[in-house]
């Protein structure tokens, strides 16, 4: 065995991860990484002692349509950003059992669905948002957030908005508007083998742009196995893994 994906609970993150890296192995561990930015510092600590790859998989980066909207944010079109907004959300059926209503295992919207609004706007954005806060809708039984919009600040201009919730219909969406036009995907965050859509508004003229599909968690699988062989660096592999974990500890600190 060379390498662990780490699919547990939450709050099971940060001990097994360590333990697989403290045992000579590649961690691919789910999102979020862990509970809060110091779990995943530590985490992070561990992998650098040990020389070994830790990553988390946020497979939606890897999707082709991600890709493409991040070139052409790159590439300048767009102009500078002003703002960008994001949203995760479906219908979670009361179960239980369901560890996304169990508030001792890491579950909630903010934490399940939350983490990936909050990182496409970080990953668009290209640089950290200076602060950051939210307000949720909690179950009183479960003890968990249902509902969370928030703001980031990214500073020079640029403000986000997010929405993450178990209580309204499915939608993986984000949108861009920059001073010279407009980028936006309404499945930004869906792993659908289909072709994705993204529709660009510059000057009173609308461009859709249809991106062929592929599978991203193959594909972060891939980029994964192949940093593992040392073929190449991890595609993603450069940001501070406590980076998305430190927004949601202010969204959840700006709560209290």
């Amino acid at each position: 065995v060379e390498a662990v994906y780490i699919p547990l609970p939450n709050h099971l993150h940060k001990p097994w991860a360590i333990a697989a890296l403290q045992a000579g192995k590649q961690v691919l561990c789910e999102k979020p990484l862990a509970l809060n930015a110091a779990e995943a510092r530590e985490m992070q600590a561990v992998a650098q002692a040990t020389g070994n790859l830790l990553a988390e998989a946020f497979m939606y980066r890897y999707n082709p349509t991600m890709r493409q909207a991040l070139q052409i944010v790159r590439s300048g079109e767009l102009g500078e950003l002003r703002a960008i907004y994001s949203a995760f959300t479906f219908v979670l059926p009361e179960d239980p059992q369901n560890v996304r209503w169990q508030a001792s295992m890491g579950g909630g919207a903010l934490y399940d669905v939350g983490c990936y609004a909050i990182h496409v706007q970080r990953l668009l954005a290209g640089r950290e948002p200076i602060s950051a806060y939210a307000r949720c809708l909690w179950s009183e039984r479960y003890g968990v957030d249902l509902n969370c919009a928030g703001m980031l600040d990214f500073g020079q201009g640029l403000v986000g908005s997010f929405h993450a919730g178990f209580d309204t219909p499915g939608n993986t969406f984000f949108r861009l508007l920059g001073t010279k036009a407009s980028l936006e995907g309404s499945e930004g965050f869906s792993p659908r083998e289909r072709p994705g859509v993204l529709v660009i508004s510059k000057a009173g003229l609308i461009r859709r742009l249809t991106i062929p599909q592929a599978n991203p968690y193959e594909l972060e699988v891939q980029d994964f196995s192949e940093a593992v062989r040392g073929e190449h660096p991890l595609l993603y592999g450069v940001e501070p893994l406590d980076a998305n974990m430190r927004v949601i500890d202010a969204c959840f600190a700006s709560e209290q």
